[in-house]
């Protein structure tokens, strides 16, 4: 990466390999704004960072570079919660656009020779059912990282009416779990970005 051009964007590189622990240094140490992961990281260690991006609590939001024939590892990616999904062969210019218009639009910005095979794997796992409110209401507090108790408190409802409710979901959604409901609702644009993410973007194109 051009480190002069960065600086000139206002951002500062720190660089960091695809080990876990190193990771978890680097994050608690500089609280970065954006983790940017690269070919070289696998899905699993994807949902590693993402998990420490969660826990660590700094609002950092990760953006993943692959290959463009690679559709599955976007959408798994997407799935997972990046916020910036881009083919590994775009220009350090065009990495910051996509963060920026993310950062201003509260985007998930997913590049455009994704977009179409993307969408078309979204459609095929649309929700057998319309979620209620209140359904829709419990996802975006589990999206925020809250357990039953938690979401029964802030919901006036007891525990065993909020794993009533995410029963329903999670068939709703044809998913084995509630994280699995919380991905496929970001997925599909059922909760907003300010929960998580949302994928009701345009694709995201240089010009």
């Amino acid at each position: 990466m051009n480190e002069s051009l960065w600086r000139s964007a206002g951002i500062r590189l720190t660089a960091c390999d695809s080990e876990g622990k190193r990771l978890r240094k680097v994050m608690i140490a500089a609280r970065p704004s954006w983790l940017i992961l690269g070919e070289a990281f696998q899905d699993k260690q994807i949902a590693a960072a993402l998990v420490d991006v969660r826990r660590a609590g700094f609002g950092t939001k990760v953006a993943v570079l692959g290959l463009a024939d690679d559709v599955g590892r976007c959408e798994r990616s997407v799935r997972h919660g990046v916020a910036c999904y881009l083919a590994s062969s775009s220009t350090d210019d065009r990495i910051i656009r996509a963060m920026n218009l993310s950062d201003e639009q509260d985007l998930v910005i997913v590049d455009a020779c994704f977009h179409e095979r993307l969408v078309e794997s979204v459609r095929l796992l649309e929700p057998q059912a319309s979620l209620s409110a209140r359904e829709l209401e419990l996802l975006k507090l589990a999206a925020e990282g809250l357990r039953t108790q938690e979401i029964a408190a802030e919901l006036h409802l007891t525990g065993h009416t909020v794993e009533f409710h995410f029963r329903n979901i999670i068939s709703k959604l044809g998913v084995r779990n509630r994280a699995q409901a919380v991905a496929r609702a970001v997925l599909l644009g059922l909760i907003t970005a300010a929960d998580g993410a949302s994928l009701r973007h345009p694709p995201f194109t240089t010009s």
